[in-house]
């Protein structure tokens, strides 16, 4: 489920207005100040499928690429995602 809104996240830039991408962005940033992490990933960690001291993007890199990531190296993955997403959909909203 994580997987699937990560990669909708990426996609966003390319189907909808900045505008739309920057509101959603805010409000996922928004999120995770609110609930002082990742609801998704407080549930993950409920059912047991993350261990209490990682992050969704440590464990999806450990799964997909075998390599093993800090808690900043995560958080910058998270901001560059972010920040990547916002550029696209600037780019093609008024490039």
């Amino acid at each position: 489920m994580h997987v699937f809104l990560v990669l909708g996240y990426l996609c966003l830039g390319l189907f909808f207005s900045f505008w739309i991408v920057a509101i959603v962005v805010l409000a996922h940033r928004l999120h995770y100040k609110i609930f002082n992490g990742c609801v998704l990933s407080k549930l993950q960690r409920k059912a047991k499928g993350l261990a209490d001291d990682q992050f969704f993007l440590q464990e999806a890199v450990r799964r997909f690429f075998r390599i093993n990531i800090t808690p900043k190296t995560a958080e910058i993955i998270d901001y560059s995602i972010a920040g990547s997403t916002l550029l696209l959909s600037l780019v093609i909203s008024y490039g």
